[in-house]
Parts: C-alpha cells; sequence; structure tokens
C-alpha cells in the first residue's frame, strides 16, 4: 500500500486485548479510504487474467471469457465494487460464480 501523505494509525476497536491508548498500524486498504476503490480493482482484475478473461478493447470495464472455439462463455461488467455477469449457459454462470466466491466474499 502506497501512500503519499504516509501512514496510517488507527484506534483498535473495542474486545482487542491491547492497552490503553495503543494504534494499530494500517497495512492494507481498507473501505472508505481513498484508495480502497483502485486498490479492489486491480485485485479483480489480476484474478480475472489469471484465469484467461480479456478486457475489452472497446471498453474497459467489460471481461470476456472465451470457448476453446472462440466462443463467449461469460461477460462481466466491472466498475468500481459492482459486477454484473452474463452466461452463454447454466455450467458457464456456475463455473464463474464459483471462481469468483472461491476468492472474494459476496454479500
Amino acid at each position: 500500500m502506497k501512500r503519499s501523505t504516509g501512514q496510517i494509525y488507527v484506534e483498535p476497536c473495542e474486545g482487542l486485548a491491547l492497552e490503553p491508548g495503543a494504534l494499530i498500524h494500517l497495512l492494507v486498504n481498507v473501505y472508505g479510504l481513498d484508495d480502497a476503490p483502485v486498490a479492489w480493482r486491480k485485485t479483480v482484475v489480476r484474478f480475472l487474467e489469471q484465469h484467461g478473461s480479456v478486457r475489452s478493447l472497446l471498453e474497459p470495464c467489460w471481461w470476456l471469457r472465451y470457448g476453446p472455439r472462440g466462443q463467449i462463455l461469460n461477460v462481466m461488467l466491472l466498475e468500481v465494487d459492482d459486477v454484473m455477469i452474463g452466461s452463454a449457459d447454466a455450467s458457464s454462470r456456475d463455473w464463474l460464480r464459483k471462481l469468483l466466491e472461491s476468492r472474494f466474499k459476496f454479500g
């Protein structure tokens, strides 16, 4: 995590066995901070690329996964933390869903 403004320290939440006045050094991106959407997108993009999806040349938010004969199996629209998925059939949909749920928590 790179921050132009320096490191971030936060007060611990209740229930942690820390000394009074202790601070926690924040090492990862956290929802609500300015750099969190960029970090999330980079993580998802890297994951999609590792699993054979390709980015559309016309629309950078649009991702495609092709079958062995060049047919489109899945399309995915990724915009910040919103994801929309379309699939050629139920088995393609289920494969992509299981793949995404193996790495990310939705809900």
